[in-house]
């Protein structure tokens, strides 16, 4: 399996920037495309800032940063990814303008290039329907943001090859990505999942009063979460069940997961009283009064840097 080496990044907000500094940073050479010079122009400013974040956290040398910024071209012209070997594609999450954009790339690249879409929950199969190579698209969904959260779910389609896959694991490893094949297709995929059941019922005791916004990031950053960031739910309850493991754990705590389960917010659509209290209470948040946009993800990125490297990632 030859791996490739040129880069094209479809899309350069958010997430397309950062896919295009992890790249840049990992020595591929880089090419990344936008409607408008504008879009390109704050993509590069964020990638600037986020290269400053890492030289602050000593994570890139100084020395560094003219080389990686020269591994990233931009382009607000489609065909001038013709010649990449590779599509990371993070445009906006629609999927009519998903499927016209992977409709326009098929034109354009050679029919053995990957396309890998950025989304966060969309269908592939939905999106090959129109394509005359689907067995080349898949989905490489990362975490924001990529450059730093090494989690990456691959999901294919009803007609994406097992070589496609194979592939994108195989480059994702060579990111220094934690890879994970995800086998059925489901909105929001698994990790999303997870985070949606999470957030619903978090709003949903927000707005019920029985904790506020404060106490719920306290609940999660100096409590669920440390264990979260080392192990997952299975080892978790595991752990819970003593020296008996998951089976004493199912068997004891099994009437106090009824009970919970029996009271759990079960709404699909968000109400409106819990968006405006919700809205409300994260208004009033200290961090999120005392700093900018622009402070908040320096704040965070930080943050995941202290955690990466303790647990080894950097």
């Amino acid at each position: 399996m030859t791996l490739p080496k040129k880069i094209a990044c479809v899309g350069s907000g958010t997430i397309g920037s950062s896919w295009a500094l992890l790249y840049a940073m990992k020595d591929y050479d880089v090419i990344t495309y936008d409607l408008t010079e504008e879009a390109l122009a704050n993509s590069t400013a964020m990638i600037k800032n986020m290269l400053g974040t890492l030289v602050r956290n000593e994570i890139v040398k100084k020395g560094q940063v003219k080389r990686i910024l020269g591994k990233i071209r931009t382009t607000t012209r489609l065909e001038d990814v013709a010649d990449y070997e590779y599509v990371q594609e993070s445009a906006l999450e629609r999927l009519d303008v998903k499927i016209e954009l992977l409709g326009k790339l098929e034109r354009i690249i050679r029919k053995d290039v990957i396309i890998a879409s950025s989304t966060s929950g969309l269908s592939m199969t939905t999106m090959q329907k129109s394509m005359k190579h689907p067995e080349r698209a898949v989905i490489a969904h990362p975490f924001n943001p990529p450059h730093l959260v090494p989690l990456v779910e691959i999901v294919r389609g009803e007609k994406t090859s097992p070589a496609t896959v194979s592939t994108v694991y195989e480059l994702m490893k060579s990111l220094d990505k934690v890879p994970v094949r995800i086998n059925k297709q489901l909105p929001g995929f698994a990790a999303n999942r997870l985070q949606t059941a999470v957030l619903r019922e978090s709003l949903a005791m927000l707005a019920d009063g029985v904790v506020d916004a404060d106490g719920l990031e306290k609940i999660m950053s100096a409590g669920i979460g440390l264990r979260w960031a080392f192990m997952g739910p299975i080892i978790t309850a595991d752990l819970a069940g003593g020296a008996g493991g998951m089976e004493h754990y199912l068997e004891h705590f099994g009437p106090l997961i009824q009970s919970v389960c029996e009271t759990l917010s079960t709404w699909t659509t968000i109400p409106e009283p819990v968006k405006e209290e919700t809205k409300r209470q994260t208004r009033e948040l200290s961090l999120i009064k005392s700093k900018s946009y622009a402070e908040l993800v320096r704040w965070r990125d930080q943050n995941l840097i202290a955690v990466l490297k303790d647990r080894g990632y950097l």
